[in-house]
């Protein structure tokens, strides 16, 4: 109950210094932090609250509107007094008794001089003579300016500065255990992740069937083999029926499962000839569907070109394919291409290098490197195969200069 006398104590000669009603809970809680009476301890758990909720301070009140918030009133019939049984004129006379021995040391809060004990107090700066009696208190009142003051010489005041500093400690100790757990968070994930992704080296470029890995891990026995073997089968996988039935010829030849997994690999095997000979069946059909139809445009049309020399000793040769009445323009499918390059005098003229060929929807389109034989160069013949046996021959194609 000592401290919660400190406590109204104080507050109301703050509330007559300050001339005010009434503090609200933030501000009493402020002012006894900087008078000392609260520690740190103190306000962490809410211990003035507690007190005003107990009732053990009597001037303080709820407020009556939401949000409620707690009030400590002023005492009108309150008094600024000093400490029970001490008169300032015995304190006066104990400093100036001592006045010309009293040397202010602002670096002690406190000092023990022939058993006499003196305190500097924080508000006004003067030296209070502590009486033997008092020196337990948690707070003394000075004499000079009124104002409580923590008595630092107090042994429960000393006990709970080491309280407050022993917390801080704690404190300190589980932030770096909160640090150093992350970290072995992180490390551990850092390892779980990296053995995930890990691929051993030389399976990623295998191109080998699933079942074939499985195989070299654990062997099969001849019944998992052939649930296995009909499973591929119902789901249409033949290559892996071809592997389970290789597996099974290898390993369990004699086993009395073997002939019936030779049924079931022999089927997917006939299925697959099957779609391969309706697929060649197709195949066939559309290409005599093609040739037939190239037939028919080939019947019905003609070759048209231009040639065109340029200075650096190319030909550049253009020929196109149009229906008999020029309306339409079809792809030349060229298999096989003879020319003759002819100069002004009649002779041929042979190439220097390879010749070129483009063949597009658009036209067929041939480079002929002549070199410096260019400026001779008169005119060039064509003969072209195509891939239905039909030759289609362009004479006497004069060329132009680019």
């Amino acid at each position: 109950m000592k401290k919660v006398d400190s406590i109204i104590q104080i507050l109301q000669e703050e509330l007559i210094i300050r001339k005010k009603s009434y503090f609200a809970l933030s501000q009493a809680t402020k002012i006894l932090r900087e008078k000392g009476i609260l520690s740190e301890f103190d306000i962490a758990n809410r211990y003035l609250k507690e007190k005003l909720e107990k009732g053990e301070i009597p001037q303080a009140k709820k407020t009556v509107g939401k949000p409620r918030h707690w009030r400590i009133h002023k005492d009108k019939n309150h008094k600024i007094s000093i400490p029970p049984k001490t008169k300032v004129g015995d304190i006066k006379k104990s400093e100036e008794k001592v006045k010309s021995k009293l040397h202010i040391n602002t670096e002690r809060t406190h000092r023990d001089d022939n058993d006499q004990v003196y305190l500097i107090c924080p508000s006004c700066g003067v030296n209070v003579f502590v009486p033997a009696k008092y020196r337990h208190e948690h707070s003394l009142c000075c004499y000079n300016c009124k104002r409580w003051f923590i008595n630092t010489a107090s042994t429960t005041t000393q006990n709970n500065n080491n309280i407050k500093t022993n917390e801080t400690t704690t404190l300190t100790n589980r932030q770096i255990n909160w640090f150093m757990g992350i970290v072995i968070f992180i490390i551990v994930l850092i390892i779980i992740f990296s053995g995930i992704f890990y691929e051993p080296r030389g399976i990623h470029n295998r191109a080998v069937n699933k079942s074939v890995i499985e195989k070299e891990e654990e062997k099969r026995t001849p019944e998992i083999i052939y649930t296995e073997i009909k499973k591929a089968f119902a789901d249409d996988f033949p290559g892996t029926c071809k592997v389970l039935f290789k597996e099974m010829q290898t390993d369990y030849p004699n086993a009395i499962l073997f002939d019936s997994v030779k049924l079931i690999y022999d089927s997917a095997m006939n299925i697959v000839q099957f779609k391969k000979e309706e697929a060649r069946k197709k195949r066939e059909e559309y290409e005599a569907q093609e040739l037939r139809r190239r037939k028919i445009i080939e019947s019905n049309s003609y070759i048209h070109g231009d040639a065109a020399a340029y200075p650096d000793g190319g030909l550049s040769c253009n020929i196109y394919l149009f229906s008999k009445d020029g309306k339409k323009q079809y792809y030349l499918d060229a298999k096989n291409i003879t020319y003759s390059v002819y100069s002004t005098s009649g002779s041929i003229i042979n190439p220097i290098g390879k010749i070129t060929t483009t063949n597009t929807k658009s036209g067929l389109y041939i480079d002929i490197p002549l070199g410096r034989r260019i400026f001779e160069a008169n005119l060039v013949t064509f003969n072209i195969t195509t891939s239905t046996g039909k030759i289609y021959k362009l004479k006497r194609l004069p060329i132009r200069w680019e």
